[in-house]
C-alpha cells in the first residue's frame, strides 16, 4: 500500500495511492510526442514513475488524524513528508542521477510552497540542503540550471495533470509548457481534458483505487483493516481535448 490521495465522492472515499499518482503521470509522458526525440527522454519517464517512491514505508502502517480521517499527501505531519522526500530523492538518485535531480527540483518547489504557507525550520534546513545538492548535481551532470528546469517543467506539468485527474479537480487551470505554450487543463466530469492535446490523439488510461464508506475511523488500526479488505478496482481516466462547449 501507499500514502493515500483520498477523494470524496458521494458514495463515499476512493483511496489512491501516491505511487499509482506518479505511474499515471509517466504513462502520460510515455505518450507525448514531445518528447519523443529527446535526449534525456528516459530520464524524465523514469522521473515521472517515480518520484513518489519515498511513500512506501508511510503506507506500511496507514494512519489517521485526531479526528478519525484518513491521512492524505498533503495533510501528513512535516516530519513525515520530509522523511518521505528524502527516500523519494535518494532512491531515485542510485537510479539515474539525471532523474534524481528532477525529483531534488520537485521536492524543493514543495518545500518553497510549503515555506510560503507557514514558516518552519525544519524545512528551510532540509530546503537549504536540497539547493546544495541540486548545485553539485548542475556539476556533476554537466548540465546548466536552465536545462535542469527545462527538464523538471515536464515532470511539473504530468505531476499536476495526474493530480487533477485523480482528485477529479473540475476548476480550469493554465500551465506553460517547457517551449512557452500556453496549456489549459480540465477535468469536465468525464475525462481530463487538454487544449492543446499534448498526446497523438485521444487515449484513455486506467488508475487502481479502492472504496471506502465515508466515515471517521476510530483509529489507525481501525482504517489499515478497512484499507486491507476493500476491493481493488480500476478507474478509466480518458485523456481528450476540449470540447467546445466548455471552452
Amino acid at each position: 500500500m501507499d500514502p493515500m490521495i483520498v477523494v470524496e465522492q458521494e458514495r463515499g472515499l476512493e483511496i489512491i495511492t501516491q505511487n499509482d499518482h506518479a505511474r499515471l503521470a509517466g504513462q502520460i509522458l510515455e505518450l507525448m510526442p514531445a518528447l519523443a526525440s529527446h535526449s534525456r527522454r528516459d530520464s524524465l519517464i523514469l522521473a515521472g514513475h517515480l518520484h513518489d517512491v519515498g511513500w512506501q514505508e508511510i503506507d506500511s502502517a496507514p494512519s489517521v488524524d485526531a479526528q478519525g480521517a484518513p491521512y492524505d499527501f498533503l495533510s501528513q505531519p512535516t516530519t513525515t513528508r520530509l522523511e518521505i522526500w528524502q527516500r523519494s530523492v535518494q532512491r531515485v538518485l542510485d537510479k539515474d542521477r539525471h532523474a534524481g535531480l528532477l525529483v531534488v527540483l520537485h521536492a524543493s518547489r514543495l518545500y518553497t510552497e510549503s515555506l510560503r504557507r507557514s514558516s518552519d525550520e525544519a524545512v528551510r534546513d532540509e530546503l537549504e540542503r536540497l539547493n546544495e545538492l541540486q548545485d553539485a548535481l548542475f556539476v556533476e551532470l554537466d548540465v546548466t540550471a536552465d536545462t535542469a528546469r527545462s527538464d523538471y517543467g515536464w515532470l511539473d506539468l504530468v505531476d499536476l495533470l495526474s493530480l487533477v485527474a485523480c482528485n477529479r479537480w473540475t476548476t480550469t487551470l493554465k500551465r506553460q509548457l517547457p517551449d512557452g505554450t500556453e496549456l489549459e487543463i480540465c477535468w469536465d466530469g468525464d475525462a481530463l481534458r487538454l487544449e492543446p492535446l499534448l498526446l497523438a490523439g485521444d487515449t484513455t488510461l486506467r488508475v487502481p483505487q479502492r472504496e471506502l464508506e465515508r466515515r471517521s475511523f476510530g483509529e489507525s488500526l481501525e482504517y489499515a483493516m478497512a484499507l486491507a479488505t476493500a476491493r481493488w478496482k480500476e478507474r478509466d481516466v480518458p485523456i481528450r481535448g476540449r470540447r467546445k462547449d466548455i471552452l
